[in-house]
């Protein structure tokens, strides 16, 4: 079985001891502010619904989070009431406790998001292709699954674009 497996895969690093799940409720201790305030927007604009109170795929230790994810970022197609993330009100729903896991120790607090936006904007069309490129063709066995990872490209190229009201969307989230 493994010799007929796609041979290209995900992996990842094993953390190290002390790591533990993040509690949902628990306040952000101040050096980790700025940084649990852009996992929280990095969140909200690739549409990433994975990281509830109930299951934060987010664990610490010391001043440092670990992030991991199940593949939940990026789907806009079929869900219902879906907006993007730059149209106002689009992210609403995160300002609740059962909305994202770091929104609660976020809230009222003002980030400095210039880091995030400089970033973002740097991605080029070029790069976006690459993107594309660099998948391989065993993961695109039908058109449907190739024109999935369109869409998404589609949507972080119109993010890139609306970048600035999204981030005025999240700022919102936060007020």
């Amino acid at each position: 079985m493994l010799g007929a497996a796609v041979p290209v895969g995900f992996g990842s690093a094993k953390l190290p001891t002390q790591f533990a799940a993040w509690m949902p409720g628990r306040s952000i201790p101040e050096p980790m502010q700025q940084t649990a305030a852009q996992i929280y927007a990095f969140d909200l604009l690739v549409q990433n619904s994975d990281r509830r109170p109930e299951n934060p795929n987010l664990q610490w230790r010391d001043h440092e989070f670990a992030i991991f994810d199940h593949e939940m970022a990026l789907v806009t197609e079929g869900v219902l009431f879906w907006q993007p993330p730059w149209i106002s009100g689009a992210l609403a729903t995160q300002r609740a406790p059962q909305g994202h896991v770091l929104w609660p120790g976020l809230r009222g607090s003002h980030p400095d998001y210039s880091q995030l936006v400089d970033a973002w904007e740097s991605i080029d069309d070029t790069r976006l292709s690459a993107y594309r490129t660099a998948l391989p063709d065993a993961w695109f066995p039908t058109t449907e699954e190739a024109r999935t990872v369109d869409i998404a490209l589609g949507f972080l190229r119109d993010l890139r674009d609306n970048l600035r009201p999204a981030v005025q969307e999240i700022m919102r989230t936060l007020a």
